[in-house]
């Protein structure tokens, strides 16, 4: 049996994979996108940052969390480098190939730092989970 984080129909992998996309639009990194979240284990609200500004953006200007307190989860779609600049927290990134391997992982990254790599497909990123679980206990 699968838990709900490992891929199963009501993960956050299974959901992003499987949204209804106009035209056909974005289809092959969705499942690339899909089969790294389920190899990294993470589960959370999953976006896609599709036009410069929320390239540019990323999570500097979101919540680390969405109304019920699950990660927010980011996918850089055609990206082979991130950047945590203006960043106040921590977050952990993930290089993945066209294949949805992800072949690298950096956890905890702190602002103001650069992770680039270059065979990468595509790149998703977090808030560090203890970044997550201090923000829950806050409020």
């Amino acid at each position: 049996m699968r838990s709900a984080g490992s891929g199963g129909r009501g993960s956050a992998a299974w959901r992003f994979a499987n949204r209804i996309v106009p035209h056909g639009r974005g289809v092959a990194w969705r499942a690339i996108a899909a089969r790294a979240l389920c190899e990294l284990g993470w589960d959370g609200d999953v976006e896609e940052a599709a036009t410069y500004w929320q390239r540019a953006r990323g999570l500097i200007a979101c919540s680390a969390l969405d109304e019920a307190t699950r990660p927010r989860i980011l996918v850089f779609p055609r990206c082979r480098s991130v950047h945590t600049w203006f960043m106040s927290a921590p977050i952990d990134i993930a290089f993945v190939d066209a294949a949805g391997r992800v072949i690298q992982r950096h956890s905890c990254v702190p602002p103001w730092s650069m992770r680039s790599c270059a065979r990468a497909y595509l790149v998703i990123e977090r808030c560090s989970p203890r970044e997550v679980a201090s923000r829950v206990q806050g409020e």
